[in-house]
């Protein structure tokens, strides 16, 4: 049985109705993470509080997750979630991927190797040599939504964990 998720922006008081289907699968998350396929995800909205790369990974992990892993098209839909949400086309999200070992070689926070990426047109540049974590944005093409950005950039961040 598949439904259709609605969820309501604590901040802002706005209706995420554009959401992906999601199937409906026994857990719970905790309050304010959403169960979206099999895994809860928080979307961090503590007013303008925001974090660098590493405060924001500290932060979910804090709360029994970590950073989350978009490594597949169907977790890409975290991108719809965003602009869903009509935040701005700046406002960023950490997810758990780096290249602060190799540049251009993308590890997701558990060491795997990235395969598939959803890059901004452009992305990622490494603009001036200090771009190594990545974030996703608000767009309307889902499957080019990231990009890389210094890791002490101050902004908001996604937590994944198992229900």
């Amino acid at each position: 049985i598949k439904y259709k998720v609605i969820y309501k922006e604590i901040k802002t008081g706005s209706t995420f109705a554009d959401a992906p289907d999601t199937q409906l699968v026994c857990g719970r998350c905790p309050q304010g993470w959403r169960l979206l396929n099999a895994t809860c995800y928080y979307f961090s909205d503590e007013g303008l509080h925001k974090r660098g790369w590493e405060q924001s990974r500290q932060d979910c992990v804090n709360k029994g997750g970590d950073l989350a892993v978009v490594d597949t098209q169907e977790k890409q839909f975290v991108s719809e979630v965003l602009q869903a949400s009509r935040l701005g086309y700046w406002d960023g999200f950490w997810i758990g991927l780096k290249d602060d070992h190799t540049e251009g070689v993308w590890k997701w926070r558990d060491g795997a190797a990235l395969e598939r990426g959803y890059w901004r047109e452009g992305e990622p540049n490494d603009f001036y040599s200090a771009e190594d974590c990545a974030a996703t944005y608000p767009t309307s093409k889902p499957l080019e939504a990231w990009n890389d950005a210094p890791c002490n950039t101050t902004i908001k961040w996604i937590c994944e964990m198992s229900p």
